[in-house]
């Protein structure tokens, strides 16, 4: 979860891109533009009328509507050119309306770390006035959707006919397979400290005497997590003796403008020095996530090769031979768990972050992981070895390319017999996504997005065990431990408990049962409001828009397609920025 991302957004990008997508919007828009860019403009008011009017009218023919669009943004591109690239007013702005919700020195530092990126990577953008265009549906760009056709079509005329075994279920014969994610430990923590403050991070200084005070094990507000609940959370899971661990991401806190990327890699090395002392020796598995990143989500394969490289360096104890070399080149890798038929495919979220502004004009990065990750499955269906994949950022969250999202749809299709299990956290809340086949749209895979071991934005800290059947590699049932921070807190003791077992949860005998787990789920209203309570924590009565956006969290695979399912009509909620940002990363050349 990104703040500083939500305020570079909210103040620079949505204003001036959402009246494409909002009618009573566009009028008032581009008369403030025609205020700002008098000079280029004025010969273009005619044109840029018709323009207005024309998806209304249908008056103008497409020629026309790609024409004039790009005549109107060649234009914008002389006013920014004429501005020698100095933005400072944008940035005033920015800061003015920033400090209506923080104080003015978080709005300064996170303004001024992302604001170069964003606006040289969004002027980039306008330059390519006929893609700028495409992407708002004024000019047409067939190309990409024929070449995603025909990779997909080819790919799936070869998936084998075989389905997956079921489960024998036997407790003598099974794994447990603890999942780590979004811990954001914050080294600053104090106990005693505000839990409401002016930063976007909190629990960490003592100045207003009418705020709760913060305790020994946390607090479930605007604050990450300390030495004792991380301390508490390894110690219950050594209790279970795991077999092996995926660590999913996001070490660090939400501290954005007060980090560094030297902060980021100590945190890391910290929890590590700390796994080792409790853990003993367990096989890890770790991933990138958005916070591996300073500043968070912007990421690009020539500029960050220090970081790919500092973290294979962190984690290479846990790597081999080969999945260390990719991971420092690529941030990527794959690698087999011990002498077993499981390969575990750790992906790089940073290459499909909806927030990585580089994303805007640099395609070749998510396609080349994609083809990557292409390869690496075909080879294991040869081997005859099963995959799990590993991805921070799940396929329908806001901060994932729709773009990259049905990319993943047709690969997950294709390799349905080989995928035993798909994980994910970054949302921090508990959830299942469940992704269907291509064409059929049958429920095959579930996406598993589990929730933080972060108390950050006000929840009770998890972990995972999933309990895997040996001889198949499948998921069996899995586990919800959790943490009442408040009764720690009060009993001076973490006594972590099991909140669920996904069995029980979603009436089904296993975790293979998806066809069965979504028609339970997505055809009974009673559990849709369960669903949407027990992971959250809403009231039911209360949450009706909740509660919808969680019966389309389970059933649709992208986050352009949770949007139409969620958000039928266009309101100017959170969502529909996330959703706008999501058009702007365009289409694959």
């Amino acid at each position: 979860m990104n703040l500083g991302s939500y305020v570079i957004l909210i103040f620079i990008i949505f204003p001036f891109i959402c009246s494409f997508y909002n009618e009573s919007l566009k009028e008032p828009l581009f008369k403030e533009l025609e205020k700002i860019f008098d000079n280029y403009l004025i010969n273009n008011d005619n044109k840029m009328n018709l323009l207005l009017k024309s998806k209304k009218d249908k008056d103008l023919s497409d020629e026309q509507k790609c024409s004039y669009c790009t005549n109107i943004f060649e234009n914008v591109n002389k006013y920014f050119l004429s501005k020698n690239n100095d933005y400072q007013y944008i940035y005033n702005f920015g800061k003015m309306v920033c400090s209506y919700i923080y104080d003015s020195d978080s709005c300064i530092s996170i303004i001024n770390e992302y604001g170069p990126i964003v606006m040289k990577n969004f002027v980039e953008l306008l330059n390519n006035t006929n893609r700028f265009c495409s992407i708002l549906n004024l000019c047409k760009n067939q190309q990409n959707d024929n070449n995603f056709e025909n990779w997909a079509e080819n790919l799936l005329k070869n998936k084998p006919s075989k389905k997956r075994e079921n489960i024998n279920f036997n407790k003598n014969n099974i794994y447990n397979m603890i999942q780590i994610t979004d811990i954001h430990y914050d080294p600053k923590y104090l106990e005693g400290a505000d839990t409401k403050c002016k930063q976007p991070l909190c629990c960490r200084e003592k100045n207003n005497k009418e705020t709760i005070k913060s305790g020994k094990y946390g607090f479930c507000g605007n604050c990450d997590i300390n030495d004792n609940l991380i301390n508490s959370a390894f110690d219950s899971i050594s209790q279970l003796n795991p077999d092996f661990i995926i660590w999913t991401g996001d070490m660090g806190p939400h501290d954005l403008w007060d980090s560094s990327q030297e902060n980021i890699y100590n945190i890391t090395k910290y929890l590590l020095n700390l796994y080792d002392k409790k853990l003993g020796k367990i096989p890890l598995f770790p991933i990138l996530g958005n916070h591996e990143k300073f500043p968070n989500d912007e990421f690009t394969l020539v500029e960050d090769s220090t970081l790919l490289q500092t973290f294979a360096d962190i984690y290479k104890p846990y790597l081999d031979e080969e999945a260390y070399q990719s991971f420092s080149k690529y941030g990527y890798y794959s690698q087999k768990y011990l002498n077993t038929n499981l390969r575990i495919i750790g992906l790089n979220c940073l290459i499909c972050d909806t927030f990585n502004f580089n994303l805007l004009n640099d395609k070749t990065l998510p396609k080349q992981q994609f083809d990557w990750l292409e390869n690496i499955l075909i080879s294991a269906e040869k081997n005859n070895e099963f995959v799990y994949i590993l991805d921070h950022i799940p396929i329908n969250a806001n901060f994932y390319l729709s773009e990259c999202a049905k990319r993943m749809q047709v690969l997950l299709d294709r390799f349905e017999y080989i995928i035993r299990g798909y994980f994910s956290g970054h949302t921090h809340f508990d959830d299942i996504a469940i992704v269907t086949t291509y064409k059929d749209k049958i429920p095959n895979i579930i996406n598993y997005i589990a929730p933080a071991l972060t108390t950050f934005p006000s929840i009770y800290p998890s972990y995972r065990n999933y309990i895997i059947d040996k001889q198949t590699m499948q998921i069996f049932n899995y586990e919800q431990y959790r943490l009442n921070v408040t009764q720690a807190n009060i009993d001076n003791q973490a006594n972590w408990y099991i909140s669920h077992n996904a069995n029980n949860f979603f009436n089904v005998n296993d975790m293979t049962e998806v066809n069965k787990l979504y028609e339970y789920v997505v055809g009974n209203d009673y559990m849709i409001k369960r669903y949407a309570d027990a992971p959250k924590g809403y009231e039911l009565s209360k949450k009706e828009k909740i509660v919808k956006e969680a019966q389309c969290t389970i059933k649709e695979f992208s986050y352009e397609n949770w949007m139409k399912c969620s958000h039928p009509s266009f309101d100017l909620d959170q969502s529909q920025l996330f959703n706008i940002l999501n058009k702007l990363g365009g289409y694959w050349e």
